[in-house]
């Protein structure tokens, strides 16, 4: 899978949940499904709701029923079936339910996988498995498989080929690609199929969000402060160091200011706890928010918007903001 359709895994994943908080919570979203079946998304709350790989499309139902349309190359749909039988879904395919009757509450998706959080801390995945992206040594999987984590967990994020998840004790655990050492676990070995625990995150390190790009990885604390790791080319990371960072190192010059952090292809930004945003990374289109140039900034930029924003997303070579008023700028 190519680095460029890596990099596009969460990118309208993420507008979609913009768009969906610009919506009056009395709207109700449809998506056109056969007779026999029915599947609504509230505008209440879609946050988490919604996720979009490379090249396929999944969705919780207000029900809490997985729905899921697009490429089925990898078993991505979820739905059970031999993964060459059922290569593309114009219409939405209810996913193999979760085992144990669970809930699910949130979905991600990388390039070719899906994983959720269920209401009771587990985390289940399916879809391809080239590189242990659904944690575990067994090949592409077209049912939700249960992740072994260490304990349950609270959030998860996921980009190209790694998944990560952060845990009721405060820990994070992270597996599939690590080439540039995006999983934090102090190599760049090819992968791990089995969730390693990230080095080096201080005991007061207590994750609010965190984000997985194609080759790099990126948290917020609940204080503010911001820690990046992965690939290190074109200062995507914040970071002076001229090598790949295989565990967390902070990314000082937003000081205890973050509150969201989004990574893109080769890029990263960062909402601050003023509404103010500030990027960082390649610039060569301009995804920095600066006059494009092939110049690389290490140090986070001020983008200048027309005022304060409340929500933010980057995709392989642009970013977007939601503004306070409800109007996004790119």
């Amino acid at each position: 899978m190519g680095e460029c359709r890596e990099r596009q895994t969460k990118v309208i994943s993420r507008l979609v949940v913009c768009g969906a908080l610009m919506l009056a919570a009395s709207i109700t979203h449809s998506v056109a499904v056969p007779a026999q079946a029915s599947m609504q998304i509230s505008s209440v709350d879609a946050t988490g709701r919604v996720a979009l790989g490379d090249s396929h499309t999944c969705a919780i139902s207000n029900d809490n029923s997985i729905w899921c349309w697009g490429d089925n190359t990898f078993g991505q749909l979820g739905n059970g079936a031999g993964m060459s039988s059922v290569s593309d879904s114009p219409i939405p395919i209810q996913t193999v339910a979760l085992g144990g009757s669970r809930i699910p509450s949130k979905i991600v998706a990388g390039s070719t996988h899906n994983c959720v959080l269920a209401t009771d801390g587990t985390v289940w995945c399916w879809g391809g498995n080239g590189l242990g992206q659904l944690g575990s040594a067994s090949g592409d999987s077209a049912y939700p498989t249960k992740v072994t984590l260490a304990t349950t967990a609270s959030m998860i994020a996921a980009g190209g080929l790694s998944t990560c998840a952060v845990l009721t004790d405060n820990s994070v655990q992270c597996w599939g690609k690590n080439t540039y050492g995006q999983l934090g676990i102090g190599t760049t070995t090819a992968s791990e199929s089995t969730p390693q625990t990230v080095l080096h995150i201080p005991e007061w390190f207590t994750v609010h969000q965190l984000d997985v790009g194609a080759n790099h990885t990126c948290a917020i604390s609940t204080t503010g402060v911001s820690w990046c790791w992965g690939y290190f080319q074109d200062g995507r990371l914040g970071l002076t160091q001229q090598s790949n960072v295989v565990v967390p190192a902070a990314t000082a010059s937003l000081g205890g200011t973050g509150q969201m952090i989004a990574t893109g292809g080769a890029h990263t930004c960062a909402l601050l706890t003023n509404g103010t945003v500030k990027c960082f990374g390649k610039n060569n289109r301009g995804q920095i928010g600066q006059i494009v140039n092939s110049n690389a900034n290490d140090t986070p930029q001020l983008v200048a918007l027309s005022e304060n924003a409340k929500s933010l997303t980057t995709g392989t070579d642009f970013s977007c903001v939601l503004l306070i008023s409800g109007v996004v700028q790119c």
